[in-house]
């Protein structure tokens, strides 16, 4: 009996023991699952935290765009980049911008993290960025955490990625009115970075917000230049209708002191000193007579009859009679592509216009350089802006001359139309040529968009309005 109750003692004891062990693994076990769970909290929180952090830096960037001056555009806008790419530990953010055509996409603003080396995109042909384009319109976005994510059709943006090192990409389009601008990213080079749908959706909104002030800044730039140009046009109106009621009675004036020379050589002696004297007073007359008519064409507003001018045979008749006189150290270089273009003007005028520019570009190279002279067509889908002047939608020759010398500054270039300005000497010209230009243009329906830089050479693109053979040629623009 003490035996069988010894045995029986010792089982129980032993399944105690079982009970204590299990009880035991149970409580380690819960343990570890309340420490995932609390790690989980953790992790949730911070990523709830980081979250609101992200949330509260695109309100204090979209805050900061709300009617923001234009001229302060530039400058938030780089330290917006900096803000976001320093938040998202990324080492490069940038925005790019389409051209006019939409054919090439330019950096036009950046940042990079201290210490890379700059790998940034100056410019980048759109058809290189086939696949992204079609990634922006399928998703929204682009997204690349790696550079394995390439599929094997995105040859151009794979060779880009391995060409700067790069890890990981997004970027996010700009649109403004339904038209893409551009668009604005990140790019990692030291590590790889995998953005979340959500870090993108508000990255989306950062976009609008970019889009909507590089379009204020756009329009606002555009009605300064608008306003520009109508000041200039009133100034050139009001000077032109003063010159020319001047002009008409110095006329007068003139051709009386002419007449009266003329009798008077006829009365004095062939080889008379006082012939020679009134021989220089005439020549100084008709000086001042040729002044008088360049002031006359500057002032006069349709007042001669319009006909179909071709272009081409009018420029290569120019530069036969240019070739004679300019400097043979001088190379000339005509593309006229345009063969049968046809505006409706007065081809004296026009030939004057082509004449003084090459002769303004032959004397601001002092004899050494090239002329550039082009005539092509253009057609414009819908208007646009040019340095001096706005053209509608419709079809247009331009006629454009250029050439390698010194260029102009920006005031120079802002005053090179004004009456009797010039950058010559004393005595080297009236200061008209290239106001009776601008009037011509003007006169005929044209526009002109002249572009210079110091050391760059200069350009003049004159665009006039097709009066036919044109469209089929044109170029869309």
């Amino acid at each position: 009996m003490t035996r069988g109750w010894r045995g029986g003692r010792w089982v129980f004891r032993l399944l105690l023991y079982l009970v204590a062990v299990a009880l035991l693994a149970y409580l380690i076990y819960l343990f570890a699952r309340l420490r995932q769970h609390v790690q989980a909290l953790a992790e949730r929180s911070g990523a709830l935290q980081s979250r609101l952090d992200f949330e509260g830096l695109i309100t204090a960037i979209s805050t900061q765009f709300i009617n923001l001056p234009p001229h302060q555009v530039d400058a938030n806008m780089l330290r917006a980049l900096e803000r976001l790419g320093d938040y998202a530990a990324v080492d490069r953010s940038y925005i790019f911008l389409a051209n006019a055509d939409g054919t090439h996409l330019t950096n036009a603003y950046a940042w990079q993290r201290p210490g890379l080396e700059a790998q940034l995109l100056e410019g980048l042909p759109m058809a290189e960025f086939a696949w992204g384009l079609d990634q922006f319109k399928q998703h929204g976005y682009l997204h690349v955490p790696h550079p394995r994510a390439f599929p094997a059709e995105a040859v151009n943006e794979r060779a880009l990625f391995a060409q700067r090192n790069l890890q990981s990409l997004l970027c996010i389009p700009l649109h403004c009115a339904g038209k893409p601008i551009g668009f604005f990213g990140f790019s990692a080079v030291r590590a790889e970075k995998r953005w979340s749908n959500d870090d993108i959706a508000l990255l989306r909104i950062v976009g609008e917000i970019f889009a909507n002030a590089l379009e204020r800044k756009r329009a606002e730039a555009e009605r300064e230049t608008l306003e520009a140009q109508l000041r200039q046009s009133q100034k050139l109106e009001a000077i032109g209708t003063l010159a020319g009621g001047i002009a008409h009675d110095f006329n007068n004036i003139l051709a009386a002191i002419l007449g009266y020379g003329e009798m008077a050589l006829n009365a004095l002696p062939e080889d008379s000193r006082p012939r020679y004297h009134v021989r220089q007073m005439m020549t100084a007359g008709q000086r001042a007579k040729a002044v008088v008519d360049q002031i006359l064409t500057f002032s006069r507003r349709g007042s001669r009859e319009r006909q179909p001018v071709g272009l081409r045979a009018l420029c290569e008749e120019t530069l036969d009679l240019l070739r004679a006189s300019l400097p043979a150290t001088i190379e000339m270089q005509p593309r006229l592509a345009a063969g049968n273009v046809t505006v409706l003007g007065d081809s004296t005028q026009l030939q004057q216009v082509l004449m003084n520019l090459c002769t303004n570009a032959a004397q601001a190279m002092q004899g050494h350089g090239r002329l550039e002279v082009v005539l092509d067509t253009h057609a414009l889908a819908r208007p646009s802006t040019l340095s001096h002047g706005s053209l509608p939608a419709g079809a247009y020759a331009r006629l454009r001359v250029g050439d390698t010398g010194p260029g102009m500054d920006e005031a120079t270039l802002g005053r090179i139309f004004d009456p009797f300005f010039t950058t010559k000497e004393a005595g080297g010209g009236t200061g008209l040529g290239l106001s009776m230009v601008h009037g011509i243009v003007t006169d005929h329906g044209g526009v002109m968009d002249v572009r210079s830089e110091p050391g760059q050479g200069s350009t003049f693109d004159l665009y006039l309005p097709c009066a036919g053979g044109c469209a089929a040629e044109a170029v869309e623009t």
